[in-house]
């Protein structure tokens, strides 16, 4: 049985309005803070972490990843998934003017763990795709 949502993670069906946005920087750094924040309710979920601690700055998403990362709750593909997302995030969030040429390559490594499209989607469609999939996958968790 999972947990209720709290408030403070999206909800599945709010995920296509939180990422339609065609600014890339907004993009990022919303698709990440939906990954993070449902990777908290996963945290506070399968390791009683409260939300209080999770949400403390001395907690960071590097931390975080590393929790569920030593603690082989994630499958290789989802966990790269998260960190690529977290790395795009951090180039356009440290960044005025983020290497393209970085972000390309990290857009082009994200994995798709759902469905496949059939034709290649434009870069920012497959962000979103990848990171509605990613949601998807540790939302799952939860119900386990």
């Amino acid at each position: 049985m999972g947990i209720k949502t709290p408030k403070w993670v999206p909800l599945k069906e709010d995920i296509d309005n939180i990422l339609e946005t065609s600014n890339e920087r907004e993009l990022f750094v919303v698709g990440q803070i939906v990954i993070e924040r449902t990777l908290e309710k996963v945290i506070e979920a399968k390791f009683h972490i409260p939300k209080k601690i999770l949400d403390d700055t001395r907690f960071p998403m590097q931390l975080k990843m590393d929790l569920v990362t030593e603690s082989d709750l994630l499958e290789e593909k989802l966990r790269a998934n998260i960190g690529r997302i977290n790395s795009i995030r951090n180039r356009y969030g440290h960044r005025l003017e983020p290497d393209q040429k970085s972000i390309d390559n990290l857009l082009s490594q994200l994995n798709y763990l759902e469905t496949v499209p059939e034709n290649e989607p434009e870069k920012l469609d497959k962000y979103r795709i990848c990171v509605k999939q990613t949601f998807s996958e540790l939302e799952k968790m939860l119900r386990k």
